[in-house]
């Protein structure tokens, strides 16, 4: 362990493969298949469940926590992210969901848009 501030480095996987490596020994690691927004997607999913639940806001306790990472089929890109928390129940609450904002760069739009600018 160091005192050094950890940096962050973006990745295409949204950390998952990070995670997966550094928590293998107590973070539970599955796949699925879904659709996000009309695409076929792999969903990873990894689940963690502490020892001592965790206090959050108005006496809340949370006893894990879920995240799912969907990649599309076709790109292998991340397409979202999901986090669950494990309530008293054993039951999902989602606490945040991240959807990507894919863009494709083109040289040259499409000949439907450039009618509408020469009209």
């Amino acid at each position: 362990m160091t005192n050094e501030p950890e940096k962050y480095h973006p990745t295409l996987d949204g950390g998952l493969l990070d995670t997966a490596s550094t928590y293998k020994d107590i973070v539970k690691f599955s796949t699925e298949t879904s659709v996000v927004n009309g695409q076929n997607t792999f969903v990873f999913t990894t689940e963690e469940n502490l020892n001592t639940p965790v206090s959050e806001g108005n006496n809340k306790q949370i006893y894990g926590n879920v995240v799912k990472y969907y990649f599309a089929e076709s790109s292998g890109l991340l397409v979202q992210i999901e986090n669950y928390n494990i309530n008293s129940e054993g039951a999902l609450e989602i606490s945040q969901r991240i959807l990507m904002n894919v863009t494709k760069k083109v040289t040259e739009p499409p000949a439907d848009i450039l009618a509408y600018f020469t009209k």
